[in-house]
């Protein structure tokens, strides 16, 4: 499975929809495949950028999840990536450099971008 950081911000900008206290089982992002969502979810929540639990099959197969809220560290995520051009050149930039960006360091390109873009 590839990691796929567009898939991350799909699944937290569907999480802040949710209303406070309400268990969220599902996502709907744009046709990704159930398992594809249900494993970024798995490693979202180990991350610590999602409270919940998933729930494992016998062969590891995440099944379902219950996820309850979007943590602080989610939350700071999603500020930095909520804002869709500086969103889609970092990501751009990184896809033309040839790199896979892992999530701590989207998060710092996106601030400083952000930062850049607010003239601070």
């Amino acid at each position: 499975m590839e990691f796929d950081n567009n898939l991350v911000r799909k699944i937290l900008l569907e999480a802040e929809k949710a209303d406070a206290g309400e268990l969220i089982t599902s996502f709907d992002c744009d046709g990704a495949a159930q398992q594809l969502v249900s494993e970024h979810v798995y490693l979202m929540v180990k991350e610590g950028l999602l409270e919940g639990t998933p729930h494992e099959t016998q062969a590891t197969f995440i099944d379902a999840y219950f996820i309850s809220r979007i943590t602080w560290k989610g939350h700071q995520l999603l500020k930095n990536m909520k804002n869709d051009t500086i969103w889609k050149k970092v990501t751009a930039d990184a896809r033309d450099r040839g790199q896979s960006l892992s999530i701590s360091i989207l998060d710092k390109l996106l601030s400083k971008a952000l930062e850049k873009h607010l003239g601070l």
